[in-house]
């Protein structure tokens, strides 16, 4: 799942609800290392919620996150200083170009600040400038954090639940 680059004139620095400054700024290749350490550094819990499962992210997984394709895809990523404390991306639909998922992982220390919120409104702009019209996201019953991302986001939203997995759909 090969990821565009979102320009460096979209970089910015946010404040999140604690008073915290977070750069966003598009991935580049040379992230992929960063990348595999913020995952690497997820609490088991995390990663269930993120993936599904408690897994491994290794280098060449990092680096296709990271990636460069032809603007169909996107990735952020959160920075306090020199550390990655976030990613998120969307990844369109092959057969329904104007649906994309979405996806994030925020680390253990950052949660609950509004950084996942944050990165959604960002997606949610760089996903409309590329023809995006509707995110797709599939959340545990469980994560009630990721839920409250989405149900406060703004966004007209529908939901269902299939065998404990939310499915969200958000109209951009």
């Amino acid at each position: 799942m090969p990821v565009a680059i979102v320009p460096d004139s979209t970089a910015a620095d946010i404040i999140l609800r604690d008073g915290t400054t977070v750069r966003l700024r598009g991935a580049r290749a040379d992230d992929a290392a960063g990348v595999v350490t913020l995952f690497g550094e997820l609490s088991d819990r995390s990663l269930y919620n993120r993936f599904s499962g408690v897994r491994h992210v290794d280098l060449a997984e990092a680096r296709c996150r990271a990636a460069l394709d032809r603007g169909e895809n996107a990735a952020i990523l959160a920075e306090r200083g020199s550390t990655l404390c976030g990613i998120a991306g969307y990844y369109r639909d092959p057969q329904n170009p104007e649906r994309a998922e979405v996806a994030f992982a925020v680390a253990d220390a950052m949660q609950g600040r509004g950084l996942g919120t944050r990165m959604l409104e960002r997606l949610a702009e760089i996903g409309r400038d590329r023809g995006v019209g509707a995110f797709d996201a599939y959340v545990l019953g469980e994560n009630l954090a990721m839920m409250d991302v989405f149900l406060q986001s703004g966004f007209a939203l529908t939901s269902g639940l299939e065998q404990g997995v939310f499915h969200i759909s958000l109209d951009l």
